[in-house]
């Protein structure tokens, strides 16, 4: 493609925005923690694990392995965790910017509407907060963009090979997330309905790129059947989707776009009307271009590739979707619709979006990509003081908050092998760099009940602070999650030794008159 290499600049402008935003490091947060165990285990030949509190080995199922295993390949390189996950953000940040301007060179061939997709995913709010994680997301972006790319291709072409290579980058996205699934859904799904494709041609298809696509994820759910007594760490139970979550993902999909001041109402008509003058603005264009026709073959071209990747984006999403709410609803009731969940939509709609601005008729054309321009304005003006922020701040664990808590300076002081349980135990856990137990939950996060356990957890908890040294550590404020049984209960038979100003420590009685003499 023609003009390929004037998308680098702006892909290795990614890469140093990361770095620079980021010196301590990408947000190591809860998740993150899992991630980083596990590819430290992978390096040191352990397998896809992490140690227990009592030190014993668990085989992960909750993740899929690919990101640990780019971890701990650049552990296997002398990094640290963190800068392991800074730099693989960094890269993948360029790699997926250049990705996305390649995409829509090649729907549109028109280098102003690469150049503008790739800034607006440079400083979109979406796309920086999910890059600044210690995450498997921007991973997941890399193979999803080559796989709706490489099909997109294979409809054009019939190529074989092209099928195959987007069943590869299907399975590798199901192994970055679970969530990856939905592209071989909705591969499956396009594929079935070519209605000029013989009936034969479209089930030969299916069944290679289901075969390509799932095999792998269904090997890892084996491996994770064997080893840890479940294929993904999930139990299929119902929990309704509560009005706060729709509510939340409300927030989420208009806050991208209106200001947050606004009513709900209010917010919920001008989104409305904002999507209706999109479909409008594509709708006037594409007419357009019926009526006056092509004024080149390479036109026409362009119009029917960005057809199709509408097709083929709009089932995505719709499948997407519809894998997200079935998590929801009965897999993992803790899921949150923010924008880490809808940054995939996201991005894809940014390359429709450019895609249909470039190659509508000119009024339309017009039209659409001033709209473009005016919202990546935005999004740059309203992406800069978050960004400064993280820049001198810091965020997750590793950040200015967490490295100068009084409570986590207090529990570095401790004994190397005291016993430690906290109601933020991964913190904890990689603030000290060994494991430590969790305190009971009163709700279950996963599935959203009441948990019937939670007595004899209780009393494990205590018998476990009976050990000389043990502490309860509770990080209060926010910290303190809904999830948690009442202070009272949680501290009760429990004497306070030390209060700071974000937590309290608490050990058994017995082992009050050793406290601080250690």
């Amino acid at each position: 493609m023609r003009g390929t290499s004037w998308l680098i600049p702006l892909a290795i402008l990614g890469v140093a925005a990361i770095l620079y935003v980021s010196p301590w490091g990408v947000a190591v947060t809860h998740d993150s923690v899992l991630y980083l165990s596990a590819g430290e285990n992978l390096s040191q030949g352990l397998g896809m694990q992490r140690a227990g509190p009592n030190g014993e080995l668990r085989p992960i199922a909750h993740y899929p392995p690919l990101y640990p295993m780019l971890l701990a390949a650049l552990l296997l390189l002398g990094m640290d965790e963190v800068h392991a996950a800074t730099w693989l953000s960094a890269v993948l940040f360029g790699v997926n910017i250049g990705i996305a301007g390649m995409i829509v060179l090649w729907l549109t061939r028109r280098l102003h509407g690469a150049l503008l997709a790739q800034f607006a995913i440079l400083v979109s709010p979406v796309m920086l907060e999910t890059h600044l994680n210690a995450l498997s997301e921007p991973l997941f972006f890399t193979w999803l963009l080559l796989n709706l790319w490489l099909l997109a291709m294979y409809l054009e072409t019939q190529r074989r090979p092209l099928l195959i290579a987007a069943g590869v980058a299907c399975s590798l996205a199901s192994l970055s997330r679970y969530v990856g699934g939905a592209l071989g859904g909705a591969g499956i799904v396009i594929l079935a309905l070519r209605r000029r494709t013989p009936i034969k041609r479209r089930l030969e298809d299916v069944a290679i790129l289901a075969g390509v696509s799932l095999c792998p994820l269904l090997l890892w759910y084996v491996r994770n059947l064997i080893l840890a007594g479940s294929s993904a760490n999930r139990a299929l139970v119902y929990h309704p989707v509560s009005y706060l979550v729709l509510r939340a993902a409300f927030d989420t999909l208009s806050g991208r776009l209106l200001p947050e001041q606004l009513s709900l109402r209010i917010r919920a008509v001008l989104l409305l009307a904002i999507v209706s003058c999109a479909g409008f603005l594509v709708a006037w264009g594409l007419a357009g271009l019926r009526r006056t026709g092509c004024s080149h073959p390479e036109e026409a071209e362009s119009v029917r590739r960005c057809l199709r990747w509408g097709w083929i984006s709009s089932l995505f999403i719709v499948t997407y979707i519809a894998v997200v709410g079935f998590s929801l609803a009965f897999l993992d009731a803790s899921t949150r619709i923010d924008d880490r969940i809808l940054s995939p939509i996201y991005l894809v709609l940014v390359i429709c979006a450019l895609g249909f601005a470039s190659v509508l008729a000119r009024p339309a054309r017009l039209i659409g990509t001033a709209f473009c321009v005016l919202l990546v304005g935005i999004y740059a003006i309203r992406s800069w003081p978050p960004l400064a922020d993280i820049r001198l701040n810091g965020r997750g664990f590793n950040s200015r908050e967490w490295l100068s808590s009084e409570t986590a300076e207090l529990v570095r002081g401790l004994e190397p092998d005291a016993t430690i349980i906290s109601n933020e135990s991964l913190a904890v856990e990689f603030l000290i760099g060994r494991p430590v137990y969790g305190v009971p939950e009163a709700v279950d996060s996963v599935t959203g009940t009441q948990r019937s356990d939670l007595g004899s957890q209780l009393t494990e908890m205590r018998h476990l602070l009976e050990e000389p040294g043990a502490v309860l550590v509770v990080f209060t404020g926010y910290h303190y999650r809904v999830e948690m049984p009442p202070m009272g209960q949680l501290t009760e038979g429990l004497v306070q030794v030390a209060a700071t100003a974000d937590g309290l420590v608490f050990v058994d009685e017995r082992n009050a008159g050793t406290w601080g003499t250690r």
